[in-house]
């Protein structure tokens, strides 16, 4: 065996090594993936049965939150189509309906509807926040405007702005006229002008606003609970006080998810390009995909009546749930 057929036989025997190591990252990312997915679908379901159930949390304080864990269901849901390979390649030859193509293209295989419902999710935390933020500091206004038509139009407002807000990703993405394959039509220079209001838009909206939001919100009650002058938090309902300091963990949970996704999305478009293959890069994609599925589990650990509303599901006990709001 000549010194070049060693060469070769040691460089197929490396080459072997790293796919065997791409394919093995593939497999551990696709069980992460399909783990969140079934998590999200059980924990999300779970959520919406106890609030729809429990007629005692048939309450308007809850209708963000159970509208929340059903916009965190939708997502679960295309998590779940996205690890099953679901319409996971566009071929163009094998649908022959012009429209069909040009549908799929810009809304599935653009990310679109996944994208925007992410964003709806954002801002509806965003409107719970804001909402525990009046309920705690201004009670009485609280009860003369909480009405159920209000918080539906908060919910519809809240998917319409998070589907106006992605409206670029179908914009961008077309069907190339030379091989027919949907690809995204904007500009792959990193620091170009459509790559830089993206991703500014995209850290606006996904992580400063709610981060300063969150931060205000909660730093506010915080500070007026713990000021002797006021000693508001004798005169709060301990329900309140209870979804307030469970609202808080999701908040901080909601930005553990985020932080590393956005960050390393902002660097790629303004700095430098990143290879998004690179198991950093998915780590960051599979923590921001689990917020869908951190919630229900907060709230089976944290949120006390809706742990009362799960046990009297569970055990079918008559004794009914106390009303906290």
């Amino acid at each position: 065996m000549t010194s070049t057929d060693i060469a070769v036989l040691a460089t197929t025997e490396v080459f072997g090594k790293e796919i065997k190591e791409v394919q093995d990252k593939d497999v551990l990312i696709k069980v992460a993936c399909t783990i969140i997915a079934i998590l999200g679908l059980i924990g999300n379901s779970l959520v919406l049965v106890v609030f729809y159930k429990g007629r005692e949390l048939h309450v308007v304080p809850n209708i963000l939150i159970g509208h929340q864990s059903l916009v965190d269901l939708i997502l679960s849901f295309i998590g779940f189509l996205n690890v099953i390979h679901f319409f996971s390649e566009f071929k163009p030859m094998t649908i022959r309906h012009p429209v069909l193509e040009i549908f799929l293209c810009k809304i599935w295989f653009s990310e679109y509807v996944l994208w925007a419902l992410l964003q709806v999710s954002t801002i509806n935390l965003v409107f719970v926040t804001m909402e525990r933020y009046i309920i705690v500091m201004h009670p009485i206004k609280y009860r003369t405007i909480a009405r159920k038509k209000i918080s539906l139009v908060v919910c519809i407002f809240a998917w319409f702005t998070g589907f106006l807000i992605k409206m670029y990703k179908p914009w961008i993405y077309r069907i190339s006229k030379e091989d027919g394959m949907c690809t995204s039509q904007a500009s792959l220079e990193t620091g170009s002008s459509e790559r830089y209001v993206i991703a500014l838009t995209s850290t606006m909206t996904f992580l400063i606003i709610p981060a300063i939001t969150m931060a205000f919100v909660h730093g506010s009650v915080v500070w007026t609970l713990s000021s002797n002058h006021f000693k508001l938090s004798k005169k709060i309902p301990k329900g309140v006080r209870d979804i307030f300091t469970t609202m808080i963990i999701v908040s901080v949970a909601y930005m553990i998810c985020w932080i590393p996704d956005i960050t390393l999305y902002l660097h790629h478009n303004l700095v430098t390009p990143h290879d998004w293959k690179d198991l950093v890069h998915r780590i960051a994609r599979i923590l921001a995909e689990s917020n869908v599925c951190v919630n229900p589990i907060i709230y089976i650990m944290k949120f006390k009546t809706f742990q009362r509303g799960l046990k009297k599901l569970v055990t079918k006990s008559p004794r009914r749930v106390a009303r906290e709001y």
